[in-house]
This record gives C-alpha cells, structure tokens and sequence, in this order.
C-alpha cells in the first residue's frame, strides 16, 4: 500500500510566472569571414539567407564552399548564403591583394539550444516516465562545448519547496521525505547558466499522474 503525504495545501496561483521562458538560439545573419569562426544556424532564424562578408581589404575576393573539394559559389560581397546550409563543411574566402592570396575559413554549425521540459509524468514503477527531470540540449559548435550550471527545484501550488538539485542528471521521482505525493499540479522553476551567458529562467506546471 502507498504512503501519502497530504498538505493542506490551499489554491494560490503565481507563486511562479505561468509562461516559460524558452531561449532559443538565433544564428547572426551578418557574418564576417575575417573575425567569425562558424556559421551557426538552428532552423528557427527569421531570415532566410546570410550576408556573408570579409572586411580585410582584399582588391577581389571569391567565395567557395567545402574544405575537401571547391565549390564556386560566387565573387564579390556580400554573398548571399541560403539559410539551409546543409551539405557544406565551411565557407571559404579566397582574397586577392597586390598579387597575394589569403584563405579565410568559416566552419559550418548546427548550433540550436533548447530545453525540453515534460508536461507530465506517472511514478508508478513501470519504467515508464516514472521520473521528472528537463533535458537541456546542449550548444556545441561541432569542437568546443559550452560549460552550463543547471538548478532547478519542484513545489505545490502554494509555493512549498518538495524538491530541488543542481544535478545535471537530477531526477524528481514524485516523493517529499520519501512519500509519495499526490497526484495533480505541481511548479517548476529552472535556472540555467551558460558560461559566457545571462542566466535563464524556466517556469511552469508539470502533472504528476497515478
């Protein structure tokens, strides 16, 4: 037989903002060969092309595609790059001054980062989403890994703190002192740091089923 847990627990709404916060991130659309290093695109941009420069003064400059073999893709600035750059592994600049070359590269990146955050889950041992816990799908620039700090916490409705840990692989299994809690509603708040970055906050409901 289960142990429950009951607090009397009284109705009382924005203990915690009601809509989420969900970063998304948004590739730059101006991209300078001379001082970027990646392209980085996610598929969610509001704009369907990038504006590719190169600001050292080259007297001409072309435009390939690849690191392996050379596809032309065009002369002069900016060159337009449709945003699904899929297939290419970096973008070449190739200048021309007082009769010298210089190769510039910028690496191709799919670069999206989001967090997904279950709307329930049901801790009845079944090896079936008997756990809560948001997955936060990490930005990488295909070489370097962005450091990240999560926390994150679980309450009732009237604002009582049942769970919390800053554990990456932190899990909540729907119990408060080792009973288990009532099925219904139940907050969540998330912080998350990425080195480099401001904080970012989650918030929302999540349902704890039977």
């Amino acid at each position: 037989m289960k142990k429950y847990l009951l607090l009397a627990i009284p109705f009382l709404a924005g203990c915690f903002k009601d809509e989420p916060k969900l970063p998304q991130y948004y590739a730059k659309q101006e991209i300078d060969a001379a001082t970027d290093s990646i392209i980085c695109f996610s598929g969610q941009e509001d704009f369907d092309h990038f504006n590719l420069i190169c600001s050292q003064p080259f007297d001409s400059l072309h435009w390939f595609a690849n690191y392996s073999y050379a596809l032309f893709l065009g002369s002069g600035q900016p060159l337009e790059l449709p945003n699904a750059p899929y297939g290419y592994e970096a973008i070449k600049c190739l200048g021309f001054i007082n009769g010298d070359t210089t190769e510039l590269y910028v690496r191709l990146a799919y670069c999206a980062r989001y967090m997904y955050i279950p709307v329930a889950f049901s801790p009845d041992y079944n090896g079936i989403n008997d756990s809560w816990f948001p997955v936060y799908y990490t930005t990488n620039d295909g070489i370097n890994f962005q450091p990240y700090t999560i926390h994150w916490e679980i309450r009732t409705l009237d604002g009582i703190k049942i769970f919390e840990t800053d554990d990456r692989e932190g899990k909540w299994d729907g119990t408060y002192n080792d009973y288990p809690m009532p099925t219904g509603s139940y907050l969540y708040y998330i912080e998350l740091k990425i080195e480099g970055e401001d904080p970012v906050e989650y918030t929302g409901w999540i349902e704890l089923l039977g």
